[in-house]
Order: structure tokens, then C-alpha cells, then sequence
């Protein structure tokens, strides 16, 4: 292994973003319950379904340069000036595209997406430039582990929005379109905190090498980018197909029924979030140190599992009381749901820590082909189940999704390393010790 990397190096940074994640993950509920409070379940379907439309579009046009930007950089491929030159050059064009595609939310909004009106639409799409900025500036903070800044930039929009919000609703009556103009004025903030971060990364950085700036580099750039992109746009559409086949058969209310469970679940996987953050960059830079990758690999996932698991029995003993007095009494059903939902959030969490394995290996490619096969079982899971079965069919069809898709990408990883299933999931006994006698280091600490 790299005699430059320790195991507890990357578990401190992984917490250290954890905390970030509680923190925006907190921030992102208190605006939820904000918004729910004031316009009930049908106005945060609508705002859920608005702000679908950027995401959208942020998720299929970043051409995956965010992931190539990572692990090229990381693995000192390629310098970040000449990665920031080329990213830049794509940013724009980009963009125009962006313009050019959201003519058809526009021209069929009232088929596409029911029950939602067409200025709160207009004025959603405008947010697109500026999530495909903060997410390509993200990839070059992080693919240089600059994670404490890369923390500072994700925090700045769910704060601006949620604090903007609270002072909004306590002085001035109730406007939805304000509502998404704050979204845009967060957004606004964390890109041009992102425009100041990239200036200094550039000036603090190496110069390009001639080699970095051949035609060659910038096709494997780009081919990377892209295999990553098409995984990425299948596995947001996984994660989002389920609340488009809600709005599409049942409409808003249904849909911010749906979305409170699925906002909360979601918090579950910051655990893994908070650690695949680290992961790819830490994985991407230890190409030579075979053994040492695949055993954080295995120590992450099986830690990542448990701590999901024990939460997720937490969230199931305290989801009920916390969604009725938080929320209000109209939003039990989500409840139900949400147990729906956990099953496969569990083992959703060491799925995406060997998607990140395969993903420093070079084969973004392995994960595209996992995340198509899902999103043809969601899709038919959802179409058979909404209709018969409502919201809690497209729990139950996207739990099961979830599930399937960690067994799956457990058999592809096992092409490159012989790892039992359960060595993924649970901790081996020298492991358990090393945890307790930290933590006892921590709790009764020598004087």
C-alpha cells in the first residue's frame, strides 16, 4: 500500500464529510418541513417536481466530466489547469444545449408533468446553468482532496435556501415563485464560491505538461467521461423514475406523499455518500497498491452496511412520531412508505462503495451495465405496481430494485477480486476489536 495513505487518515476525512452531510442533510429536512408546513403535501410535490426538470437536465448533459475530472486528476493523470481548460470549454456548450432542450418540458409540461404550473416551470429551468457549474467545480475540489473547501461549497446552498426561506415566511406572505427564486439565489452564491475556489486551485496548482495537452489525453478524458456519464444518468433515473411514474399516474399530492418518505430514507445514505467522497479520489491514487485497494474497499463496505443497518433501526422506531408531529398528521401515510423503502436503502449503501471501486479501476462501463439492467426492473416494477397498488407500489417496486442491484454489482466486482459476500457486509472480529479499543481510547482516555 501507499506508504503516503492510512486506513485512519481516510476514515477521519470520511466522518469529517459525514458531519457536513448531517449538517446539509439537516438543513435540506428543515426546508422540506418549512415547505410542507406552508403548502402543504400538493406544493411540495410541486416544488419536488420543478426542481426535477434542472436536475434533469444537469444530469444528462454534464457528459460525466465531474467523474472523469476525479479520477483523472486524482491519480495524477492530468493537471487541473488543463482539465479546468477543456471543462470550461464544454461548460458552454453545454449550456446552449441545455437552452435548446428544455423546449420540450415547455411545449408538453401539462402531459409530462401534471398539476404543476407553467411560470413555476419557466423559472425552475434557470437553475440549470448554475447546478452544472457547482457540480464541476465539486469534481476538481474533490479529485485534488480538497475536501474541507469541497464541504464549504455543498454547504453554502442548502443554508442560504433554508435560512432565505425562514426569514421569507415570517415577514412576507406566502409566493411560491419566490420560493424558487431563493433556490436560485442559493445557487448563484455557491457558484460564484465555486468561480473563487477554482482561481485558487489553479494558481496553487502545477503547470500542464505537454503530454497533458495531446489529442489522446482528451479522448480517454472524454471516454471515461462519458461511459461514467451514461452510468450516472441511468442510476438518476433509478433514483428518480419512481416519483416521474407518480406524477405521471397519480399526480402532485401522491407525489409529496411520496417524496417526504423518499427525502427521509435518503438521509441513510449519507453514511455511504459521506465515504464515497473520499473513496474514488483515495481509490483512484493507488493503482499500483492492488491489496490495499481492495482491503478499504472491504473495510468500507462492511462498516458503511453496518452503521446503515443500525440506523435504519432507529429511523424505523422513530420514523412514525417524527413524520406525524413534524410534518403533521396528513403525511402518516408516508410512514408507511418509508418501511417500504428501507430494504433497499440498506443495501443500496455497500452497493454504491464497490460502484466506486469499479469506478477507480477504469470500468465505469461495469456500472452502466448494472444501472441499465435496475432501471428496467424499476420501470416495469413501477408501471406494474403504481396502478394497482399506488405509492406504496413504487416503494416496494424500487426497494426491491435497490436490493437487486447490490447483488448484482457484488458478482461483477467479484471479476476482479475473490471476496465473499458477506466480508462485504459484516466486519471481521479483528475489526470489531480495533473499533472497540479506539473507542474506549476515545472515552477513557489515558491521563
Amino acid at each position: 500500500m501507499n506508504g503516503n495513505f492510512r486506513l485512519s487518515d481516510f476514515f477521519r476525512k470520511s466522518f469529517t464529510n459525514l458531519g457536513r452531510q448531517l449538517l446539509e442533510g439537516g438543513l435540506q429536512l428543515l426546508t422540506i418541513v418549512l415547505i410542507a408546513r406552508v403548502y402543504g403535501p400538493e406544493g411540495s410535490g410541486t416544488l419536488a417536481m420543478a426542481l426535477l426538470v434542472p436536475q434533469l437536465l444537469t444530469s444528462f448533459l454534464n457528459l460525466g466530466l465531474g467523474s472523469a475530472n476525479v479520477y483523472y486528476i486524482s491519480s495524477g493523470r492530468v493537471s487541473v489547469q488543463n482539465a479546468w481548460q477543456l471543462t470550461k470549454k464544454i461548460y458552454f456548450i453545454l449550456v446552449f444545449l441545455g437552452c435548446v432542450f428544455q423546449v420540450v418540458p415547455l411545449l408538453f409540461f401539462d402531459y409530462l408533468l401534471r398539476g404543476i404550473d407553467y411560470e413555476y416551470l419557466v423559472f425552475s429551468i434557470f437553475l440549470f446553468p448554475l447546478m452544472l457549474f457547482v457540480s464541476f467545480v465539486s469534481s476538481f475540489l474533490q479529485g485534488a482532496q480538497l475536501f474541507n473547501r469541497l464541504n464549504v461549497i455543498l454547504l453554502v446552498s442548502p443554508a442560504v435556501a433554508f435560512f432565505s426561506l425562514s426569514i421569507f415566511h415570517f415577514l412576507f406572505e406566502s409566493n411560491f415563485l419566490v420560493v424558487l427564486f431563493i433556490y436560485f439565489s442559493s445557487f448563484s452564491i455557491s457558484s460564484l464560491l465555486g468561480l473563487v475556489m477554482i482561481a485558487d486551485l489553479m494558481r496553487s496548482s502545477r503547470k500542464c505538461t505537454k503530454s497533458q495537452h495531446s489529442l489522446a489525453y482528451r479522448k480517454n478524458l472524454l471516454f471515461y467521461g462519458l461511459k461514467s456519464h451514461l452510468s450516472s444518468i441511468v442510476t438518476f433515473l433509478n433514483y428518480k423514475i419512481d416519483l416521474l411514474l407518480i406524477g405521471f399516474f397519480l399526480g402532485a399530492l401522491e407525489a409529496g406523499l411520496y417524496v417526504v418518505a423518499v427525502q427521509i430514507g435518503e438521509r441513510l445514505w449519507m453514511i455511504s455518500q459521506s465515504s464515497g467522497t473520499i473513496l474514488l479520489p483515495t481509490l483512484s491514487s493507488l493503482d499500483e497498491f492492488e491489496k490495499g485497494r481492495r482491503d478499504i474497499t472491504v473495510t468500507v463496505s462492511c462498516w458503511v452496511f453496518v452503521l446503515t443497518l443500525l440506523c435504519a433501526v432507529a429511523l424505523i422506531a422513530l420514523g412514525y412520531p417524527f413524520i406525524t408531529l413534524v410534518f403533521g398528521e396528513e403525511y402518516a401515510v408516508s410512514y408507511l412508505i418509508l418501511l417500504l423503502l428501507i430494504p433497499g436503502i440498506i443495501f443500496g449503501a455497500p452497493s454504491r462503495v464497490i460502484a466506486n471501486d469499479i469506478a477507480s479501476r477504469g470500468k465505469p462501463e461495469y456500472n452502466l451495465y448494472v444501472s441499465l439492467a435496475a432501471l428496467v426492473m424499476n420501470v416495469l416494477g413501477n408501471v406494474m405496481l403504481i396502478p394497482e397498488l399506488g405509492v406504496h407500489g413504487a416503494a416496494i417496486a424500487t426497494s426491491f430494485t435497490y436490493s437487486v442491484t447490490f447483488i448484482m454489482r457484488y458478482f461483477l466486482y467479484c471479476r476482479f477480486e475473490k471476496v465473499s459476500v458477506l466480508r462485504l457486509l459484516v466486519p471481521s472480529k479483528l475489526e470489531v476489536r480495533k473499533v472497540v479499543a479506539k473507542l474506549k481510547s476515545i472515552i477513557y482516555p489515558k491521563i
